[in-house]
């Protein structure tokens, strides 16, 4: 469902948002740990470990920085998967009222093409000298319920409109 589909999209975003911050307090420290090994580095002077030990650091803080900036874009991405779900769930709901009232409708002018058929019935039965007469006007007021029955299934999505 359309719902469905905006939870995951927030459940997706909260997601990259957490890695986002994590990434973000993980670099901090990296880069705080790279300018203390080149402050290392630069005292001890020809430590070949310890220069190593400090580029692999720097590699580590640059792989990282890389992973924020991707994170950063992916979380974007998935806000405009919210926004995108959102307006499909709402789109939905509009066409879910639309078809509603539609039927609502239908059903209203099939009670009241059921209420005017009764008299017609009625009289039918009190005069059984112009019954052909009789007859026609039901046979009539049979198709206006057809036609509003026809509406009905439209509405609710039962049966594809006849080309006028």
């Amino acid at each position: 469902s359309a719902e469905a589909g905006v939870s995951q999209a927030t459940a997706a975003h909260a997601a990259a948002a957490k890695n986002v911050e994590l990434l973000k307090a993980v670099i901090g420290s990296l880069n705080a740990a790279v300018a203390k090994a080149e402050e290392a580095v630069a005292k001890a002077g020809d430590d070949k470990e310890l220069a190593g030990a400090a580029g692999q650091l720097k590699q580590v803080a640059a792989a990282k920085t890389a992973a924020l900036t991707a994170g950063q874009s992916d979380l974007a991405a998935k806000e405009k998967a919210i926004e995108s779900a959102k307006a499909l769930a709402t789109a939905a709901q509009q066409k879910m009222t639309v078809a509603k009232a539609a039927a609502d409708t239908a059903a209203k002018k099939a009670q009241q093409a059921v209420a005017a058929a009764e008299p017609l019935q009625a009289a039918a039965a009190k005069q059984q000298a112009s019954a052909a007469e009789v007859d026609q006007k039901v046979a009539q007021a049979q198709q206006a319920l057809n036609r509003l029955a026809d509406e009905i299934a439209v509405a609710k999505g039962l049966k594809q409109p006849e080309a006028s």
